[in-house]
């Protein structure tokens, strides 16, 4: 699975997407919400395809960015290392 970076384009009190993103089943996709509340998403396909299944597409779910990570660095939690990791070598 790839590693995405989604970010809401929503007022912060309009949950519509997180709520897609988090009652996704585990299989399609799994997420690391940051703490200003962006998604990292591991998902089997591409950032089109992601943002069709979240809505984001067509707009039922508001608007958002969804953005393929290639590499990564800098400074983070441990836990969102660990969670970069655990995804990126199953890429």
């Amino acid at each position: 699975m790839a590693i995405f970076t989604v970010i809401s384009d929503l007022d912060p009190s309009d949950s519509r997407l997180a709520n897609a993103i988090k009652r996704s089943p585990p299989e399609v996709l799994q997420w690391y919400e940051l703490p200003r509340g962006e998604f990292l998403v591991s998902y089997k396909g591409t950032s089109v395809e992601l943002s069709n299944y979240l809505g984001i597409s067509e707009g039922q779910n508001g608007s958002g960015i969804v953005i393929a990570v290639a590499s990564y660095w800098g400074r983070a939690s441990t836990d969102t290392w660990e969670w970069i990791k655990t995804h990126w070598e199953g890429q």
